[in-house]
């Protein structure tokens, strides 16, 4: 929106309510404020990555309305075989195990889906297909109440209701 994108009003409303809620599905009840300088350091380190994130968003919504699909995708792709992955084949860090293989391979599909379903979205709309994307946080949560029996506080209940 801050680039000029124009939303009608009641799709406006929505997405302000669906971001209310993933920031609610996230929070914890906790009171204890660690206020130390580590605890600084790491919520600006979040902060940035945050930033670079949505920056990363933002870019391939707009290269994807002006170009094929695999050029929208491609880049940060090979940026991370680039910076990530041969580094540690090189050095001989990158150990690659046979029980591991279908887990990697199952992340890397849905990794670059995702991105997919993002940039095809973005070609109608980034606002909307951002603040979509963003429910990862809301169904993260949900993963964790069935997979490991996590329970939601109230906050993280309101949160996940607004989403729906």
């Amino acid at each position: 929106m801050a680039a000029g994108e124009r939303l009608a009003p009641g799709a406006a409303a929505t997405l302000v309510l669906i971001a209310a809620g993933v920031v609610l599905a996230t929070r914890t009840g906790s009171r204890d404020v660690d206020a130390s300088d580590q605890s600084r350091r790491a919520v600006l380190l979040a902060l940035a990555a945050a930033c670079s994130f949505g920056a990363s968003l933002y870019a391939t919504g707009r290269v994807s309305a002006q170009l094929p699909l695999a050029w929208a995708l491609l880049p940060a792709r090979l940026v991370g075989v680039a910076a990530v992955a041969l580094p540690l084949a090189f050095t001989g860090r990158l150990r690659p195990t046979r029980r591991a293989a279908p887990w990697v391979v199952l992340a890397g599909s849905c990794e670059v889906g995702g991105f997919a379903a993002f940039a095809v979205g973005a070609r109608h709309g980034i606002a909307i297909s951002a603040v979509l994307s963003s429910q990862f946080a809301t169904l993260a949560s949900l993963a964790g109440i069935v997979l490991f029996r996590e329970r939601l506080e109230r906050t993280q209940f309101a949160g996940v209701a607004a989403v729906a």
